[in-house]
């Protein structure tokens, strides 16, 4: 496969590369550029392989996120029976205290 080098960017080409070709790539400037891009391609890549680690990351900072929301709204439930049943309790209590009142008023 051949490489066609404009400026900074390099194209692949679906034909193989002839003498001529290799004698102008060959040359010092052009190991040059294709040196060049082999070091920028490498960069690129290294910054997407990082990239893509983050991307990775995210889906399990959102499990650890919406984990830590269940736990919240099952502590919130817990709580909310919790009062519920202490109100139950305590109208029963003013219950008594009425009807005891009401007997001792009697």
């Amino acid at each position: 496969m051949a490489f066609q080098v404009l400026g900074d960017k390099m194209q692949s080409q679906n034909n193989y590369a002839t003498k001529e070709d290799l004698k102008k790539l060959a040359t010092k400037e052009g190991l040059e550029r294709v040196a060049v891009q082999v070091a920028r391609n490498t960069v690129e890549t290294l910054s997407l392989k990082e990239e893509m680690k983050g991307v990775h990351r995210k889906p399990d900072y959102i499990v650890e996120a919406v984990t830590d929301i269940i736990g919240e709204l099952k502590n919130n439930k817990s709580e909310k029976a919790a009062i519920s049943s202490a109100l139950d309790r305590h109208e029963n209590r003013l219950d008594n205290h009425e009807k005891r009142i009401s007997a001792l008023e009697k």
